[in-house]
């Protein structure tokens, strides 16, 4: 086998132990994500991940995407009364978070590289549920949009 063929054979098997130690360390650091939880942890360390929430009383989430991505569908939850918190963390990944039109969001972003991208309804009443978010974006995008 020649010198190429090697080496190929050795970056695959190098991405295959790389997808599987993030696929890991992602389970290692969730917690409660289930769709009826209240709160959450969601990871994805070179991969992807998907999560939807249909929690009654949602209050607060953790969403990190390193060198992946993580897809947030909070169009079917419920906010907690008082509101509630989402913390997204990206380090060269992308982060997507999907909530209803009728939640207003404030973000509150440090941005180090990378684009933030927001569709977000601009005329919702003064009374309309707050998520508020927390989001640090080293070299990676973050996408929030309202809709049902």
């Amino acid at each position: 086998m020649s010198r190429l063929g090697r080496s190929l054979i050795w970056l695959c098997g190098l991405g295959v132990v790389f997808w599987a130690v993030g696929l890991l360390v992602a389970r290692i650091f969730e917690h409660g994500a289930t769709s009826e939880s209240d709160e959450f942890r969601v990871a994805a360390f070179w991969g992807r991940r998907s999560y939807k929430n249909h929690s009654p009383s949602f209050c607060s989430g953790v969403a990190v995407a390193a060198l992946g991505g993580v897809d947030l569908d909070l169009r079917r939850a419920h906010l907690h009364p008082g509101g509630a918190e989402l913390a997204l963390r990206v380090y060269g990944g992308a982060i997507q978070v999907q909530v209803p039109s009728t939640w207003r969001v404030e973000l509150h972003k440090d941005l180090r590289g990378g684009h933030i991208e927001l569709q977000l309804p601009s005329d919702l009443p003064e009374d309309a549920p707050v998520l508020d978010i927390d989001a640090l974006i080293v070299a990676g995008g973050l996408e929030i949009r309202s809709g049902d």
